[in-house]
């Protein structure tokens, strides 16, 4: 009887040990870290410099109806390059304030304003032409003379229309002087046509005819007329 349990115990021995021999040790119970204990790095703030506006951009802030006195109205506002320096630039034609009882072709001319920055990159009123553009009641039963305006780099151009059966159209561009620090009259279109027979005329004067002349003192009824025959 001994030694039957010394057998089953060498059987049972033999049956164990390749078991455990395979596992090498006991099983060893882990720690756990909770994750809320793990540190993070952050990196560091680090200052941001405010935003410059940049000088000659146009911003929220300006202003233009500050520009439109004694009861004016604004009519039309471009922006642009107006000396060809970079900046942005404002070129407004105002409406003067009105009773209500002008009649046809009767009535005050528009102002056109050309608005330049300073150094402060704030617009100043830099120049002034009180006849270029006629009044409301002046286009005949066309409506409103004033047609549009446009700028580019170093220039600018204001085009006039009206008329009955013979629509008539003016188109003058004005191109900035650094040595005159002014804007001189450079090209003046006219044009006629007669909307009946479709008989058209039309007329290109650059300085050679009619000289230097200023924006501020620009008077369109100095030039040569333009008729059909």
């Amino acid at each position: 009887m001994k030694s039957f349990s010394i057998l089953s115990g060498a059987i049972l021995w033999c049956v164990l040990l390749p078991a455990y021999s395979a596992s090498g040790s006991a099983p060893q119970n882990e720690a756990t870290v909770p994750q809320s204990s793990i540190a993070t790095s952050t990196p560091a703030a680090t200052n941001q410099p405010a935003p410059i506006r940049s000088q000659g951009r146009k911003t929220d802030t300006d202003n233009l109806k500050a520009f439109a006195t004694n009861g004016a109205k604004i009519l039309d506002s471009k922006t642009g390059d107006l000396t060809g320096d970079g900046t942005t630039d404002a070129l407004l034609v105002l409406d003067p304030a009105i009773n209500g009882n002008e009649k046809l072709g009767e009535g005050l001319s528009r102002t056109v304003l050309l608005l330049t920055r300073d150094a402060a990159g704030q617009l100043q009123k830099t120049a002034q032409n009180d006849k270029i553009v006629p009044c409301a009641q002046c286009g005949g039963i066309s409506g409103d003379p004033y047609s549009y305006s446009r700028i580019a780099k170093g220039e600018f151009t204001i085009v006039t229309e009206g008329g009955s059966r013979e629509h008539w159209s003016n188109e003058y561009t004005f191109v900035y002087s650094r040595e005159q620090k002014d804007w001189l009259l450079h090209e003046v279109k006219r044009a006629v046509a007669d909307q009946d027979t479709g008989k058209q005329k039309s007329l290109d004067l650059m300085p050679k005819d009619f000289g230097v002349v200023q924006f501020k003192n620009f008077d369109p009824s100095t030039l040569s007329t333009i008729e059909l025959p």
